[in-house]
């Protein structure tokens, strides 16, 4: 009973913290070479950095809501507003996986609405909820893009959560740093902690745009959040306590045991 109430108290009070980096402001000066099969291309991003460079994602998860900050170049500007490279592109879904599992990707967030799915709402995929390759969008054979990367939901489905407003604010130069953070902020279920949070990790995947020029994936450490640590400690000495007046009333039982009848 003590143990589980111990494991009690600890799930409770630590939550998932952590970042995952991608190449960012790769040069490109000695050219890249570009295939219509994996990998793809030779370099980190396909065509221009400036419209599609990821540089890191932060994910943070505490008192039943998780916060995803990605840091990327978007051609579409602060309001992650469709654009044109040729063809016309849109942001990419954020996904979530169980680390031990990468590429199965299990729940998904849009970053910007389509197609029936609301953005920062969390869904679970599966059933009527699918995942779109970017040559299911795309489908044209004049373009080098990463064809088999999934990187939006499809079909249809009813969110598992509700999510604040999608947040985008300026971030760096679009070189040294990326131009936008993009925050994501939404409930999460006790199936989606169960599903995609192993061994202090979870899994996260994202496409700057539903092309997937550029692709960010990897499983992001978990620790315990500093400010949690003296409830942690509270906890402990709480079921200390109960060990001790577990100890004191068997004391006493065992001394009335021997009072003289």
């Amino acid at each position: 009973m003590r143990s589980a109430a111990l494991l009690l108290l600890l799930g409770c009070v630590t939550c998932p913290a952590g970042t995952i980096y991608d190449v960012f402001n790769q040069s490109q000066a000695g050219g890249c070479s570009y295939s219509f099969a994996r990998p793809f291309s030779s370099c980190d991003v396909i065509g221009d950095p400036a419209l599609y460079d990821i540089q890191k994602a932060d994910v943070h998860i505490a008192d039943g809501w998780a916060t995803v900050t990605i840091y990327f170049n978007y051609g579409g500007g602060i309001t992650l507003r469709p654009f044109n490279d040729g063809i016309p592109l849109e942001v990419g879904d954020l996904f979530f996986y169980a680390p031990s599992d990468p590429g199965n990707y299990l729940y998904g967030v849009p970053l910007r609405s389509h197609g029936g799915f609301t953005a920062d709402n969390l869904y679970r995929i599966g059933g009527g909820t699918t995942l779109l390759t970017a040559d299911t969008i795309i489908h044209n054979t004049g373009y080098y893009y990463r064809r088999t990367q999934d990187v939006w939901l499809g079909g249809s489905g009813s969110p598992e959560a509700i999510g604040l407003p999608v947040q985008v604010v300026d971030y760096g130069d679009g070189v040294s740093d990326a131009l936008y953070a993009a925050s994501l902020e939404f409930p999460v279920p006790a199936d989606f902690l169960a599903s995609v949070v192993q061994d202090h990790y979870v899994g996260i995947a994202f496409a700057s745009a539903y092309c997937g020029n550029d692709v960010i994936e990897g499983a992001a450490a978990v620790s315990p959040e500093p400010a949690m640590f003296p409830l942690v400690a509270a906890g402990a000495a709480m079921l200390a306590g109960f060990g001790m007046l577990r100890r004191k009333r068997a004391q006493r039982l065992v001394r009335a045991s021997r009072l003289p009848s």
